[in-house]
């Protein structure tokens, strides 16, 4: 199973990881063994039956200082998930 399903599934079942999200999503991923780069704000959004999120990729077309391509130039993946919602790593 995928890293991103593995939280998915965590939230879903564990309350106790699922409030760790919410407060310290960083450090809830590191005890996972998923690491946040150094200088990302990483956010939390819930949905509800009455709210869904929606969450756009980077800009393609946004250009990036010099001291931003540290934290981009290993690449990126974009995993979808069967319920439709996806994760940006």
């Amino acid at each position: 199973m995928d890293r991103f399903l593995a939280m998915v599934e965590l939230c879903r079942n564990d309350s106790g990881f699922r409030a760790q999200m919410r407060a310290e999503p960083a450090a809830a991923l590191a005890e996972q063994g998923v690491a946040v780069a150094d200088g990302v704000d990483l956010r939390v959004a819930e949905d509800t039956p009455a709210v869904r999120h929606f969450v756009l990729p980077p800009d393609p077309n946004a250009l990036l200082e010099d001291s931003g391509l540290d934290a981009v130039s290993g690449g990126s993946t974009v995993t979808w998930s069967s319920s439709g919602s996806y994760g940006f790593v």
